[in-house]
């Protein structure tokens, strides 16, 4: 056991790791004093019908409607993101500097920037062509609906599934 809490505080110590905290009970506690203790409001969704919550009815302070928590939240996924690459391209001694347009020899491939609807993927090239090198695809209407429904699953802590199809779907 201590090998292993060794080995991980190294991993630690040298990729990073989760370091997200919600500033909300320290907050409340500026706000109102120390003996605050707290916690958000949690939203129970079970009364909504298909969960479909609007903004206004969100409890004051709930982590849905606080755009400091979103921003934080973010901006440390988009951290662990990269980490997470950094250390793929090492595992195959790549450096991450690689083209990053091409295909890499063990076919290694990732999206650089991350996907938006307001620049949303273009539908499919045709099956015909055999020289295309993309990753992935997907029509713009396909885009905006499952950005939606991710979206949705996160605020809601809801089920999320989603059915793939193609050679490498797997």
């Amino acid at each position: 056991l201590n090998e292993w809490r060794k080995k991980m505080e190294n991993i630690r110590k040298e990729r990073g790791y989760w370091d997200f905290h919600d500033g909300y009970q320290t907050k409340k506690k500026k706000k109102f004093g120390k003996h605050v203790s707290s916690s958000r409001p949690f939203v129970n969704f079970d009364t909504v019908e298909y969960r479909d919550m609007e903004g206004k009815n969100f409890p004051r302070g709930a982590w849905q409607t606080d755009p400091e928590y979103v921003k934080s939240f973010l901006k440390e996924a988009f951290a662990l993101i990269h980490r997470v690459k950094e250390a793929i391209y090492d595992e195959y001694n790549l450096s991450s500097n690689t083209d990053q347009t091409s295909h890499h020899p063990l076919g290694i491939q990732f999206l650089e920037q991350p996907l938006s609807h307001s620049q949303p993927l273009q539908p499919a090239p045709p099956s015909s062509n055999t020289d295309n090198n993309d990753s992935a695809w997907m029509t713009n209407s396909s885009f905006y609906g499952l950005s939606k429904k991710m979206l949705h699953a996160m605020i809601t802590n809801d089920e999320f599934h989603v059915v793939m199809a193609g050679n490498s779907s797997a």
